[in-house]
């Protein structure tokens, strides 16, 4: 496996460090404290603590916000909420609400979810219809500017709308082009090499752990991408709903047995 050059595997870092804390954000203190969590680390309550310690820094720092005193009260008051509005497009008017104008997800490049499974696309057509959902043809009539398309992100105290104005982006998360960045798999025809897992439970299960190596340079980053590709190539039924990883150039992965036949 090819090395990064050390400032391009900082910058690597740096995403999926700011990745992490936003998947992170998004879901309740003690909900992100448990899927942190790992054996003879800090404990749940020690990780809910420090996360929202994390918070409540950055709520202050946004517009001095006052951290949340209690597990019921966790809403800032009005006056910081004007602050903290401040900080974005749009005016605050105490009877009509706030009005904003949509974020770039262009401007996050790689780091917007564009996969995360509670975002919520909405698509605007020219004719005033509104529709939910996105996918491959909702990305065609985007192309083809017969709509626009909007997404809601959700966080835990409150949701924020983005504009979807990088298509490359959108496509290449979704798989509907190929984007060799962000997956770390070329277009070719790959050099695997594999064997069943020695850790393997049930090797005559319907599904069993395999180690796979790329001997032609390409590492695994998007596991629903090199599953389409094996599909393809040597008919394999990669499982991707169920956790995957790698120790150096190794990657362990789930595989239909029966399609490693062919």
């Amino acid at each position: 496996m090819t090395l990064k050059p050390w400032p391009e595997a900082i910058e690597a870092a740096a995403r999926a460090l700011r990745a992490g804390r936003i998947a992170r954000d998004s879901m309740h203190p003690r909900e992100a404290a448990e899927a942190a969590y790992t054996p003879g680390g800090p404990s749940v309550d020690e990780l809910e603590a420090l996360i929202r310690r994390h918070r409540a820094e950055a709520r202050a720092a946004l517009g001095g916000v006052e951290a949340e005193s209690s597990e019921v009260d966790r809403r800032p008051k009005r006056q910081d909420a004007r602050k903290f509005d401040a900080h974005e497009k749009g005016s605050f008017n105490p009877k009509r609400g706030t009005v904003k104008q949509p974020r770039s997800s262009g401007e996050m490049k790689e780091e917007f979810p564009y996969t995360l499974s509670t975002m919520c696309y909405i698509e605007v057509r020219n004719d005033g219809e509104v529709l939910w959902g996105g996918g491959h043809e909702a990305y065609e009539r985007v192309r083809r500017g017969e709509c626009r398309l909007y997404a809601v992100w959700p966080g835990q105290w409150s949701s924020h709308l983005f504009a979807i104005d990088d298509l490359d982006q959108y496509a290449a998360a979704f798989g509907l082009v190929h984007d060799e960045k962000r997956t770390g798999l070329a277009d070719h025809q790959h050099e695997v090499s594999w064997s069943v897992s020695p850790y393997e439970k049930r090797p005559n299960g319907s599904y069993v752990s395999i180690e796979v190596q790329l001997g032609c340079g390409c590492s695994i980053r998007d596991l629903k991408a090199f599953a389409k590709q094996m599909r393809e190539q040597r008919g394999w039924d990669v499982a991707t709903t169920t956790g995957w990883g790698s120790a150096g150039d190794t990657y362990s992965i789930r595989v239909r047995r029966t399609s490693l036949r062919q």
